[in-house]
């Protein structure tokens, strides 16, 4: 018989080692790898495959729009700004990504309760999670950076050094902004610690610092002055340049990689080790108790004379109850509530500042009259709100969500519509009240197209909502550790967003053709009003049967096992 390896941990092993050993296992473990490479379930390497092919897709669409941009700054006469402004971008999507994960990921208690009994260094398991999050934005800074430098690098040949250069300071640039981010996701953990209420002021904390952030990207972008045709490349320089006094590091990387100053390259890699060294060696010694400080609820800290007192009971339909259920699961997760709550009220800012900086000034910075900008904003405006509800859908993971407690769920003698059902009513009940307040915002702004504007918004979230539903049945995960992985990297997910702007995606090409195509407002002879009640009628019908399709075929007793 083969000997089953011992998977104690030396004492004796280093820092370095035990750092390996961590990051070896987790990378195993990450995206189902190890159950695809040992296990002898089929469907484990169709859902990773299609997983990568997604990613794959992404980066893809990433790239294109990187490559676009910088080389709309070669051609506008503000080259030497590419390798600030690709920085700049990595450094602002890494730090805005990660600060919603990175002080659960690092300080996981689920980690404390394992990895305690063992004689693991505490920095070892700090290191070896910031790693696994380093590897993630890594490959992003790579997505980012290596497009915008070689258009740079054939548009504007700045020397062979360059390239050796950029390569050289790659794998530096993801450090500053993802400890910046683990330090304020951490803080924001931390302020709600040991309170009653944590979950709920740990996430006003959350939401409000991604709200400021918004906020202050949009009030950055409307400080700009109007722009000048003629003058495109030096108004692009000086947005690039203002980024850079608000991020030094990034004027130290254009200066290094561009060959200009070594001793600013040299810097900028110092800077970034040595603020990623001191967070591991302050927080590392101290894993075990920032975890349970951070994760240890006010109940727990209760007087053992406390009781429970039962004030009474009450009777409500299942569809309710479950309805219940879900409401306060969804908001007892940070994360979940973070990913998603986040993009809805992010429609309401957005709405809310198109109507604060009125027509004449969109106009004026679109470089467009403002009869035609009033009519691209009256027209765009409701897919627009479409496009960002099916980016923050709550159904795509609802049922992964479950996790290992899904057999509780299972064992309950109640019907699969219910449970759907209450699942479908938290993304409504989240959804609807931006919707109707972006709507609210967009009328005052003077660009609502009727009862339109807030009907077809209001309509998509029906099949949106199913078809997360949809998903999430046929590419569930129920094995993650954290919740974190269950949110940030599940396939359903990312297949609910493509496929969600894909549904919208004809209604929207047939109402630009109706309101573009020469033919004063018809389309195939048919008025407009009947077109768009035609695609609300198709929204609300394929809703339905994705939902009926949900409900009638699986036995919810018998499926996911």
């Amino acid at each position: 018989m083969r000997e089953i390896e011992n998977p104690t941990v030396p004492a004796s092993m280093g820092l370095l080692g035990q750092s390996a050993l961590l990051i070896r296992l987790k990378l195993r473990n990450c995206l189902g790898l190890n159950e695809v490479l040992h296990g002898k379930d089929g469907r484990k390497s169709v859902r990773l495959t299609g997983m990568l092919l997604v990613y794959m897709l992404l980066a893809g669409m990433m790239i294109f729009y990187i490559a676009a941009a910088a080389f709309l700054l070669c051609l506008s006469g503000a080259g030497e700004s590419v390798p600030s402004f690709a920085v700049l971008i990595s450094g602002a999507v890494i730090f805005l990504f990660s600060f919603l994960k990175a002080g659960a990921f690092l300080f996981d208690p689920a980690d404390l309760e394992r990895l305690t009994p063992l004689p693991l260094s505490p920095t070892a398991v700090i290191v070896s999670r910031f790693f696994i999050l380093y590897a993630e934005e890594l490959l992003f800074s790579a997505v980012t950076v290596l497009p915008a430098s070689l258009v740079y690098l054939l548009m504007e040949r700045p020397g062979a050094g360059f390239l050796p250069l950029t390569l050289f300071a790659l794998p530096f640039q993801p450090f500053l902004p993802l400890t910046a981010a683990a330090v304020v996701g951490t803080l924001l953990l931390a302020a709600g610690a040991g309170m009653k209420h944590k979950r709920a002021v740990t996430l006003i904390l959350t939401t409000g610092f991604s709200m400021l952030l918004v906020t202050g990207s949009f009030a950055f972008s409307f400080s700009m002055k109007e722009p000048d045709v003629g003058k495109l490349g030096e108004t692009l320089k000086m947005a690039v340049n203002a980024g850079c006094r608000f991020y030094p590091p990034a004027g130290l990387y254009a200066a290094g990689v561009m060959g200009r100053s070594t001793p600013a390259l040299l810097l900028f890699v110092g800077l970034s080790a040595g603020i990623f060294a001191i967070f591991a060696a302050v927080t590392g010694p101290r894993f075990r108790k920032i975890s349970g400080a951070i994760w240890t609820d006010a109940r727990s800290r209760r007087s053992a004379g406390d009781r429970f007192l039962l004030s009474g009971l009450r009777q409500r339909p299942v569809w309710r109850a479950e309805y219940i259920r879900e409401l306060r699961r969804y908001f007892a997760s940070n994360i979940y509530v973070s990913n998603t709550l986040v993009i809805y009220l992010l429609m309401v800012v957005l709405a809310s500042a198109l109507a604060v900086m009125g027509n004449e000034r969109i106009a004026a910075a679109m470089q467009m009259p403002e009869d035609e900008t009033r009519r691209l904003l009256r027209v765009g405006i409701p897919f627009l709100m479409a496009f960002l509800a099916a980016m923050g859908n709550t159904t795509p993971v609802s049922i992964s969500m479950e996790g290992k407690q899904l057999w509780l769920l299972q064992s309950l003698p109640i019907r699969p519509q219910a449970v759907f059902l209450g699942k479908i009513l938290v993304n409504l009940t989240v959804s609807v009240p931006s919707v109707l307040l972006s709507a609210l915002a967009v009328t005052l702004g003077g660009w609502a197209d009727g009862i339109w504007t807030t009907a077809f918004p209001l309509v998509f979230l029906w099949p949106l909502s199913a078809l997360g539903i949809w998903i999430n049945r046929k590419l569930p995960s129920f094995d993650w550790e954290s919740e974190t992985a269950a949110v940030k990297q599940s396939l359903s997910l990312l297949v609910s967003m493509l496929a969600g702007c894909l549904i919208i995606l004809p209604a929207a090409v047939m109402i630009f053709i109706l309101e573009y195509l020469p033919g004063q407002g018809t389309l195939t002879g048919l008025p407009e009003f009947v077109v768009k009640g035609a695609i609300l009628l198709l929204a609300l019908f394929g809703g339905t049967l994705l939902y009926r399709s949900c409900c009638r075929s699986i036995a919810f007793h018998k499926d996911f096992c």
